[in-house]
């Protein structure tokens, strides 16, 4: 899991993308964090920025790291 001060900030940084962080998990997997490690976060910020510019109503539901032995 991603450290909660990388957390934040990604949150605080996107919040329109990031806003269902903290909804119950019935309604979106972003409640349960960022399932990654903090080396995720430099490509999580440029995509989200990304994103973000692309698309301002666009709203993460999950994100996280596949598994290297998992299919695509």
């Amino acid at each position: 899991m991603m450290n909660k001060e990388l957390d934040k900030q990604l949150c605080q940084s996107y919040p329109g993308l990031y806003r269902g962080r903290h909804s119950p998990t019935e309604r979106t997997l972003m409640s349960r964090g960022f399932a990654c490690g903090n080396g995720w976060h430099p490509l999580i910020e440029v995509f989200s920025e990304l994103l973000t510019t692309h698309n301002p109503e666009i709203c993460a539901v999950q994100v996280r790291a596949r598994p290297v032995n998992a299919p695509l």
